[in-house]
């Protein structure tokens, strides 16, 4: 499994520099562990560390049980300097420990598919982001939601409009033709007439028959 582990950074040149994590389970097989020493010779590296732990040592804050969420609108981006310092900001204002700004990569693979081979269309993007934020106080309603809105708005302009149908909350219906499907849309609505017209399959961000 691999995680980008985060920091706290003194500068936005700092911050745009690689920080890339490889986390691998590996228990008692010791062929796992040369198969990971030799992962990690493969380039520059500033320190690894390699021991025997029963559960995961990183990353209690997010598995944590909470008692309330708010998911933002999750989208493609284009990753840069004004929403690296945009990102920066957020962080260092977070309303609680076991909220999360998740950025993943595209590109390569994924970029190389024609955008009307499959339903996802978004074929020309390198980046997406999704923000969980979470909390237990329902006092702190407000205070998160506002903080999770005022990210999405100010994250807004360096947004592609494009979006991953997984990340959309349940009141983004209206952004499933244009965001998620784009120029694929029409097609895969006579898809859904033609083997679901009753809408059977219904409880996500749906393609109505």
């Amino acid at each position: 499994m691999q995680r980008i582990l985060s920091g706290a950074r003194r500068s936005r040149e700092e911050g745009k520099k690689p920080l890339h994590g490889v986390e691998q389970r590996v228990g008692d097989n010791g062929a796992c562990v040369n198969r990971l020493l030799d992962l990690l010779g493969r380039g520059r590296r500033c320190g690894d560390e390699i021991r025997r732990s029963a559960e995961r040592a990183g990353g209690e804050h997010i598995t944590r049980p909470v008692a309330r969420e708010h998911r933002s609108r999750g989208g493609q981006i284009e990753l840069g300097d004004g929403l690296i310092d945009v990102l920066l900001d957020a962080v260092r204002r977070l309303p609680t420990p076991e909220c999360e700004i998740f950025i993943g990569h595209l590109g390569g693979a994924v970029n190389r598919v024609p955008a009307e081979e499959t339903a996802y269309p978004h074929r020309n993007v390198n980046f997406v982001m999704n923000v969980h934020t979470r909390w237990t106080d329902a006092a702190e309603d407000v205070r998160c939601i506002g903080w999770t809105r005022a990210l999405h708005d100010a994250t807004a302009p360096f947004a592609t409009g494009g979006v991953y149908v997984n990340f959309m909350p349940d009141d983004e219906g209206q952004r499933v033709q244009a965001g998620a499907y784009g120029p694929n849309y029409e097609r895969l609505a006579r898809i859904k007439a033609a083997w679901d017209p009753r809408n059977l399959f219904r409880l996500n961000q749906n393609i109505e028959p």
